[in-house]
């Protein structure tokens, strides 16, 4: 007789054999209950096989290690699997991709651990979240802010002071950070700020006293002897040497 395995089959009103395949007789099967139906198997020789409808089908490396992950399904939109074999794969739209190297590196940007606006650095480069990881600066990094409306001012947690202008973060200071730039349309604003007294002047603060901020007005000869808030205009030295003030 022919030698090598058969298979018993029963169409449900005759039985036939026929003749084992390699997988049938090192996997079992496909169709009974030693092999789980919908599961892939491998093969020693590196074979990959799916048991379906009660038969062997070939199947791939890829597919084998991705069983283990389970359905690319909307609640695992964005979450990650990886094996040894393959590397890192994305759950993206409902199907499994290769992760990119910065989602190898940095995670997968839009994911719960990295929202859209997240920044992260690597390799002395600085990247921030948005529908996928882009390249930024170093001081967007710092102010976890990219700059993106002029006139916009930021501190940093080191202390630093810096106004988005013309699509980039540039540096300032703290008065102008405080009460941001004077202007032709806020000159003659007075302000507080930093302990100190401010006014608004050919386009630069300009320290001014107590009295003149709380009056609103500058003492001068028009108003000598005049008091106000608390405050009375007066003034030391005669003539065009005159110098007048305020004095609680």
């Amino acid at each position: 007789g022919k030698s090598g395995s058969y298979v018993c089959e029963w169409d449900g009103k005759n039985g036939n054999w026929r003749k084992a395949s390699d997988a049938d007789v090192e996997l079992g099967v496909c169709g009974t209950e030693s092999v789980t139906a919908g599961k892939i198997y491998k093969t020693k020789g590196g074979d990959y096989y799916l048991c379906a409808s009660g038969e062997w089908k070939k199947s791939d490396q890829l597919s084998y290690e991705l069983q283990d992950a389970g359905e690319c399904s909307a609640e695992k939109n964005l979450t990650t699997f990886e094996t040894e074999n393959i590397g890192l794969y994305v759950c993206d739209n409902k199907e499994w991709r290769k992760a990119t190297s910065l989602e190898a590196d940095l995670g997968v940007c839009g994911a719960t651990e990295y929202p859209k606006g997240s920044f992260k650095q690597k390799g002395g480069k600085y990247y921030v979240c948005k529908n996928e990881w882009k390249e930024t600066d170093a001081v967007s990094f710092e102010l976890e802010a990219e700059c993106t409306q002029d006139s916009v001012f930021k501190k940093s947690d080191a202390g630093k002071y810096y106004v988005c202008m013309d699509g980039e973060w540039q540096t300032t200071d703290e008065l102008t950070y405080t009460l941001g730039y004077c202007t032709t349309s806020n000159a003659g604003y007075m302000k507080a700020a930093m302990d100190k007294y401010w006014y608004c002047k050919d386009l630069n603060w300009e320290e001014i006293d107590r009295g003149t901020y709380s009056t609103g007005r500058f003492c001068n000869k028009d108003i000598d002897s005049t008091l106000e808030e608390g405050f009375a205009c007066v003034h030391t030295g005669s003539g065009s040497s005159a110098v007048h003030s305020w004095r609680a």
